[in-house]
């Protein structure tokens, strides 16, 4: 059996079907919809343990994957009342891209909720200035 390049086990001893990681991204964000956010950061925090190491090797698409795994397990945290882990997530997913507009976004949504609304509305700005498809 081959192995397609998003399937990645956890480790060998595990029993049942290998999860990929968008198997895992996909069943967060229904828990998500139907406002399991527990259930969801679960299936986040799986996800992004399947992702090889973050460093200057990773490919675009793991990059890519990290943040948007990092941005949605942040939203998630939020919605549960855990407002220094949204912030660590969103500012995680800006450490690879400062212009991640969805991290920026992120970051303002869990600045706003922890009370820190002059920075929260910095974000704001800073994600909106960022985005062309939006006018003044």
């Amino acid at each position: 059996m081959v192995k397609k390049d998003d399937e990645i086990s956890i480790s060998s001893e595990t029993k049942g079907p290998v999860k990929s990681f968008g198997a895992l991204m996909g069943e967060g964000e229904k828990f998500s919809r139907d406002k399991l956010y527990t259930k969801a950061v679960q299936c986040y925090t799986e996800a992004l343990d399947l992702l090889p190491p973050d460093d200057d090797k990773s490919s675009p698409k793991d990059t890519n994957d990290r943040l948007q795994g990092l941005v949605a397990r942040s939203a998630c945290y939020l919605k549960i009342g855990k407002n220094d882990l949204a912030l660590q997530d969103a500012e995680e997913s800006l450490k690879r891209n400062k212009e991640y507009t969805k991290g920026l976004y992120q970051k303002a949504e869990a600045l706003y909720a922890t009370g820190e609304f002059e920075l929260a509305l910095m974000f704001y700005h800073r994600g909106k200035k960022l985005r062309g498809d939006l006018k003044e």
